[in-house]
């Protein structure tokens, strides 16, 4: 079980949530909600989509098109709903 994550939240991780909520276009973390309560797990994932979304290569098309297949591989509505608008 997650323990109770506004418990766990630090001054500083909760501006890192704005401030990533707020780069990415989210009103709400998602699953990222739940790595939080792993401060060093949620920064690495969090570094690791910032790096595949906005400083990777790939076309944004493409990127969205496999961001999308994923969604639907891992049956992932919060993935589909943030990322077929974009797609």
């Amino acid at each position: 079980r997650v323990p109770d994550i506004d418990a766990l939240l630090t001054p500083e991780l909760r501006a890192t949530s704005a401030s990533m909520m707020a780069a990415r276009g989210l009103t709400s973390p998602g699953f990222y909600e739940d790595l939080m309560a792993n401060p060093g797990l949620f920064d690495r994932v969090r570094a690791l989509g910032t790096f595949l979304r906005f400083e990777a290569t790939l076309p944004a098309r493409i990127r969205e098109a496999a961001i999308l297949v994923a969604a639907v591989e891992q049956q992932n509505a919060f993935i589909w709903d943030t990322h077929q608008h974009v797609a």
